[in-house]
């Protein structure tokens, strides 16, 4: 059984369903996720839909839900007794499957582990009694895991590997020549989840409206349309829904929020401006629960401030203007920045993290 409850879960888990069934056609594999998921082969015992939620309240609202859906997948575990459970990211959920696996004695792989490292402490004990095998992204996540006990092995990130394989593809689709329009391109990367474009995509239109007239850069935004709506558009934006690789490629600068897509720029080596804002309540909790100061994967793994970040109220018109100029237009500033992103490209590692984990997962489970 595997199990996810997002778009980017999805994603690397059904590039691991895809390596491991081309070392071995052994496993049949039933769970909760998306498209990606049952187009590898994952028979879908529910969509990841109805799990989706971030954050701290909205979790506490779909408690119900996730009742019956616990009662659902422990009586599934007892009827049809599975192999192994693998769990990919989603931990508020998918630790709950742990405990119940765990007691069932059903062996449990979690790939994309927990991020213990910078809050969420107390899941560590949690991760030790009922995660046999972990499968870390980050190589000082696994350190630190491995420093509490716990079973861990590095495997390097897997959007990587979705970087390899999706430029290919990406560059068959149009792309706008925007040399005659502008002498700077800056991408958006507002988020994959609604409530993060919600809150992070208004404000970077405003930012570039604010500089349509003043300064020669042209935006383009990794967006669909229809998850746009009626949000007016200033005329220095473009959306190229399906190009976000070709965005980074072509960007001088990109305006990121926090999360995966960071990852993505430090392998192109693309000075970015983190953002992120989120429910006051969620942002309160993190504050007093958080052990890292830093919230950019990029800042993490290079172990200090390279690139800034912007959080809640400091995410305005005013301070995302301000670093676009610094950045932009101070060449011994940009040029350090990417110097210190060669760094973390390095620390990312290779390709092959889904081979890498998929090798583990079938050693792992031959053992039963």
């Amino acid at each position: 059984m595997i199990i996810t409850g997002e778009v980017s879960g999805d994603i690397h888990a059904s590039s691991l369903i895809n390596q491991i069934k081309q070392q071995t056609s052994d496993f049949e594999f039933w769970g909760i996720g998306g498209k990606k998921m049952e187009e590898a082969g994952v028979n879908i015992l529910l969509p990841m839909e109805s799990l989706t939620a971030i954050g701290f309240i909205s979790p506490l609202i779909n408690i119900l839900n996730y009742r019956r859906i616990f009662k659902f997948l422990h009586q599934w575990m007892i009827d049809y007794k599975p192999k192994a459970v693998i769990l990919v990211d989603f931990p508020g959920f998918n630790l709950q499957i742990a405990c119940r696996a765990h007691h069932l004695k059903i062996p449990v792989i979690y790939y994309i582990m927990p991020q213990v490292w910078a809050w969420g402490g107390w899941r560590v004990r949690q991760i030790k009694k009922f995660v046999d095998l972990g499968l870390s992204v980050l190589p000082f996540a696994c350190d630190y895991l491995n420093e509490q006990g716990v079973k861990s092995e590095y495997v390097g990130h897997p959007v990587i590997d979705s970087i390899v394989n999706d430029c290919s593809v990406q560059n068959s689709y149009p792309f706008p020549d925007l040399k005659s329009k502008s002498t700077k391109i800056i991408g958006l990367f507002p988020g994959s989840r609604k409530s993060e474009i919600q809150r992070h995509f208004q404000i970077m239109m405003d930012v570039a409206r604010s500089m349509e007239k003043t300064k020669p850069y042209q935006f383009l935004a990794a967006i669909e349309q229809e998850v746009v709506g009626s949000i007016d558009l200033p005329g220095n934006v473009t959306l190229i829904p399906q190009g976000s690789y070709q965005i980074m490629r072509s960007a001088e600068l990109l305006v990121a929020a926090s999360g995966t897509v960071t990852l993505e720029g430090a392998w192109f080596k693309k000075p970015m401006i983190v953002i992120y804002r989120t429910e006051w309540i969620t942002f309160v909790i993190a504050k007093l629960l958080a052990k890292v100061e830093n919230i950019s994967l990029v800042n993490l793994i290079a172990g200090k401030k390279i690139i800034p970040e912007l959080i809640q109220n400091n995410v305005n018109v005013r301070n995302i203007s301000s670093y676009i100029q610094k950045i932009l237009e101070d060449d011994s500033y940009y040029g350090e920045i990417v110097e210190e992103l060669k760094k973390v490209k390095c620390k990312i590692g290779p390709p092959g993290a889904s081979r890498r984990a998929a090798e583990l997962i079938i050693k792992f489970i031959s053992r039963f």
